[in-house]
């Protein structure tokens, strides 16, 4: 039997107001070997549903979408008061997917916002210092990844160099090694296959901290950190209930603005 679906596309934008913002999302029909079903977004989170004959599609993905802003939506009063209004404004933005500050490339970078948001960041301030810990807490969550995939340890051995000089002014004793991306091995071979998708992230993202952490970039603290939630994106990390983004400004944001590193609990999956 054909079916009508009322719609001639198979996906489109959704957007909706929501406490004075205007929230983004999109939907698309999905053919499976388990039948049609329409899937809806709302930044990282999604609901997919069978479809019925004659289903007016777009109606119903403003429906879907309107229940996942409902359930998914994180007011500003619920990011930790103990921050400034800056970091925590930016903070709902990143966690809402809500309008994103564009670098000076001019590229739209979900974090550059929230490095901004900090301040002036000159080498030794405490701006400086509270960046390079949030760089360092985001890429510590993926480090396991790393080492069970890699068997070269060089990339967990320069976090903790950076770590080191951070908290305990310990010099590391080659700043130019650390500029260059380790190489992922297995087996002392090059790894080439799939996996590199998720480990390559996190050997460039290690040398964008540490760039940023001699030079004060801010956009290799924000790339640092965009390179985490991209191998978080490959499986390097996951957390139940819980997006990268959720887990940056729930977590690594307020340990990092008081200078913290994380504890096991925090950054383990």
């Amino acid at each position: 039997m054909a079916r009508n679906y009322k719609t001639t596309r198979r996906s489109g934008e959704i957007q909706t107001e929501y406490d004075g913002h205007i929230l983004h999302g999109w939907w698309r029909i999905d053919d499976s070997l388990a039948g049609r079903k329409l899937d809806a977004y709302f930044n990282n989170f999604c609901i997919a549903v069978d479809l019925s004959n004659d289903c007016d599609v777009e109606e119903l993905a403003a429906r879907l979408f309107s229940q996942l802003v409902e359930e998914n939506y994180i007011s500003i009063d619920r990011i930790d008061s103990r921050l400034p209004l800056p970091i925590r404004e930016a903070a709902h933005k990143l966690v809402n997917g809500l309008d994103i500050t564009p670098n000076a490339n001019c590229d739209y970078d979900p974090f550059y916002g929230i490095v901004r948001a900090f301040g002036d960041q000159p080498i030794g301030s405490i701006t400086h210092k509270r960046v390079s810990c949030l760089c360092l807490n985001a890429l510590k969550i993926i480090l396991p990844a790393w080492l069970s995939c890699c068997d070269n340890p060089s990339v967990a051995q320069v976090h903790e160099s950076l770590t080191q000089y951070m908290y305990n002014d310990v010099e590391p004793e080659n700043w130019d090694r650390m500029f260059e991306p380790v190489i992922a091995t297995r087996d002392g071979v090059e790894i080439k296959d799939c996996i590199i998708c998720m480990v390559g992230p996190i050997a460039s993202g290690i040398v964008l901290a540490a760039k940023y952490i001699r030079t004060g970039n801010l956009l290799d603290a924000s790339n640092a950190v965009l390179h985490a939630w991209e191998a978080t994106d490959e499986g390097a990390w996951r957390r139940e209930n819980m997006t990268f983004q959720q887990w940056l400004v729930f977590i690594a944001l307020p340990a990092s603005y008081e200078c913290r590193q994380l504890d096991e609990d925090e950054f383990r999956n």
